[in-house]
């Protein structure tokens, strides 16, 4: 939740400096421009903090991934089998 608040007030400002130098011009929101503009920040954060979640997320399975690899080949020589790795909240 801190980092959707960082990247929600990062947008706004971008956003609101944006309406105040000029770009009302080009949306034409009436009389409360500064106010959709903080609708639009919001809606633009909550998108990049999906594709941030989800960058997060591909770096776990990267490691992961990675870990596996280097335990098959570490077992490779000795002819022992590599259990496979279980998630915690997968066990029963």
């Amino acid at each position: 939740m801190k980092k959707f608040v960082q990247i929600l007030l990062m947008t706004l400002v971008v956003v609101e400096c944006f309406l105040f130098f000029g770009g009302y011009a080009v949306f034409d929101f009436s009389r409360r421009y500064y106010t959709a503009g903080a609708a639009c920040a919001f809606i633009i954060s909550l998108i990049l903090y999906g594709f941030l979640a989800q960058s997060e997320k591909i770096e776990e399975l990267e490691k992961r991934i990675q870990e596996i690899e280097t335990g098959v080949a570490q077992s490779a020589g000795t002819g022992d089998e590599v259990e496979p790795v279980r998630r915690r909240d997968l066990i029963d």
